[in-house]
């Protein structure tokens, strides 16, 4: 029972909750493991726990990255984008080699970082590559492609060099995880998958109603609610 403002999974199949500015991990059925509070840099934007001995969370309203140990306790220094050029970072997630994506809304351009912090790979203007002018609320890298997810004309997405492939025309997606070349997704209807390989779509029945996020991880199904996160088996 939680009033949580999301959730992620790692590729063990721990679940990870941000509430009220801390961080709880569990196991797969439902054991508290660890939990941390970072009230100091306010709202918690993003957890990426791709790697789960060095998770990334991102803070927009300080405009910093913080790295977490799999204890979730802080391991090194803290990057602060606008020291290096980047007043304007919406998102930000973790790269291969411990790079790093961030999107710079100044001039529209998913940039990625190595971890000196030297640009490696940046996709020029997407608005102008694309022709539609775009505000994406997620980011992430997975499988050697970077999606970028934007509310209003669908899925784009990446190679890991930065260059744009074709968006997936998938409209009002709420959140986006993808396993196994299948994109999970929660829209204003409910909840859907669509095959990259098949170009095909597909809704999914859930016992739950009022669903706020989907994770699914092994052989589980996690859903946060207004108050609690619900976890299946399958």
């Amino acid at each position: 029972n939680v009033n949580a403002q999301l959730i992620t999974t790692d590729k063990l199949g721990n679940l990870y909750i941000v509430a009220n500015q801390e961080i709880f991990k569990y196991d797969a059925n439902g054991t508290l493991l660890q939990k941390n509070s970072i009230k100091s840099l306010g709202n918690l934007s993003m957890l990426d726990v791709s790697n789960p001995m060095k998770i990334m969370a991102f803070f927009k309203d300080y405009n910093k990255i913080v790295f977490l140990d799999n204890m979730l306790a802080i391991s090194g220094s803290s990057i602060d984008l606008s020291s290096i050029g980047f007043d304007q970072a919406t998102l930000a997630s973790s790269s291969h080699d411990n790079g790093i994506w961030i999107y710079n809304s100044l001039n529209f351009e998913l940039v990625r970082l190595e971890p000196a912090l030297n640009n490696s790979h940046q996709s020029g203007n997407i608005a102008q590559l694309t022709g539609n002018a775009i505000k994406p609320t997620s980011l992430f890298e997975t499988n050697n492609r970077v999606y970028l997810c934007d509310t209003t004309i669908g899925v784009l997405i990446f190679d890991v060099f930065g260059t744009y492939i074709k968006t997936i025309p998938i409209k009002s997606i709420k959140q986006l995880q993808v396993e196994n070349n299948i994109m999970y997704f929660t829209d204003l209807i409910g909840f859907g998958s669509f095959n990259l390989n098949l170009l095909q779509q597909n809704e999914i029945a859930l016992p739950e109603t009022g669903i706020k996020q989907i994770r699914l991880q092994k052989n589980r199904v996690f859903i946060l609610l207004s108050d609690k996160v619900a976890i299946y088996e399958y």
